[in-house]
């Protein structure tokens, strides 16, 4: 089952959570990133440092992104003698910016 992650917008940093729960606990993760839709032609340029382990969770910081752009990310690990795969959706949009009262 892919996660849909919520909307990013480009000037947001956000982590991402990857559940390995019901597989078990990872370890050596690797984050594979390619565009779904738009262009981008540095994707993993949207990755922010390097996937870190808690329990039995995988979390990634992301940055930046092209506007309307949609990310596949894919988020490898080893448990036991396997290696599971979670996959995941980032779309990114700006966000409208608040005007002031008249």
């Amino acid at each position: 089952m892919t996660t849909r992650f919520d909307t990013k917008d480009p000037d947001q940093d956000i982590t991402a959570e990857f559940d390995f729960t019901l597989i078990g606990v990872p370890t050596a993760p690797e984050i594979e990133i390619e565009v779904l839709e738009g262009t981008d032609p540095a994707p993993e340029d949207i990755r922010l440092g390097s996937p870190a382990i808690v329990g039995s969770k995988v979390f990634q910081r992301f940055t930046g992104g092209v506007e309307d752009a949609v990310y596949g990310l894919r988020c490898f690990a080893t448990v036991g003698a396997d290696r599971p795969l979670i996959d995941a959706i980032l779309p990114i949009r700006r966000r409208p910016r608040p005007t002031p009262a008249t």
